[in-house]
């Protein structure tokens, strides 16, 4: 892949992924974690601790895209890319239901 918008997009999803996991799993994170391998097997990562723990989507998609943008620049083409959470809570959420 060497067109920047195209895998932005695939980010963004992989972005969506990891915070259906996060929800359905009843987490928050505090640090995200890209991954960039290039054509030739080069990999590099980098990491963003955030000051308090979250879900929000926003907050992930913005943050990875800030922290892959430098790998962007260039001419060399990218053949994976990742993303993940780390430095997880467990956030337990109490729902209260009333029969009719």
């Amino acid at each position: 892949m060497d067109d920047e918008e195209q895998i932005l997009q695939v980010l963004d999803g992989l972005a969506e992924e990891v915070h259906e996991d996060v929800i359905a799993n009843g987490f928050k994170f505090k640090t995200i974690t890209v991954r960039v391998r290039y054509q030739h097997f080069d990999t590099h990562t980098r990491s963003k601790s955030l000051l308090f723990p979250t879900n929000d989507l926003d907050i992930l998609k913005n943050s990875a895209k800030r922290l892959i943008g430098p790998f962007l620049r260039g001419n060399k083409k990218i053949r994976l890319i990742g993303i993940r959470v780390s430095n997880l809570s467990f956030h337990n959420v109490i729902t209260h239901q009333v029969a009719g």
